[in-house]
């Protein structure tokens, strides 16, 4: 039996140690994960634009599918759409931003 951790091992490597000189871009705090099924970008392109406009930084908009629409701030999930049923207000959000 053939075993491919010494592959996945050397992949980890490779994500986990960039080359030297390999210059990497910092996430954006703020991440919007949206359904482009759904026809959620157009609350995802508001939502961000009203953040920029607050921290004078884009956030990072992720298309997905299946009815996805999540804010992240610093990897943490800080609004669904799943669980709450509904759209975030962006006072809502901006709650949380106000915590970094």
């Amino acid at each position: 039996m053939q075993t491919l951790t010494s592959k996945l091992e050397s992949k980890r490597g490779l994500i986990a140690n960039p080359a030297p000189g390999v210059l990497q871009r910092e996430k954006p705090p703020v991440s919007i994960e949206y359904c482009v099924p759904g026809n959620y970008e157009r609350t995802a392109t508001a939502l961000a634009g009203a953040i920029e406009a607050s921290l004078g930084e884009p956030p990072e908009l992720v298309p997905s599918r299946d009815g996805v629409f999540e804010v992240s701030v610093h990897g943490r999930v800080v609004f669904s759409k799943r669980a709450c049923s509904r759209f975030p207000d962006q006072e809502e959000i901006f709650y949380h931003l106000r915590q970094l």
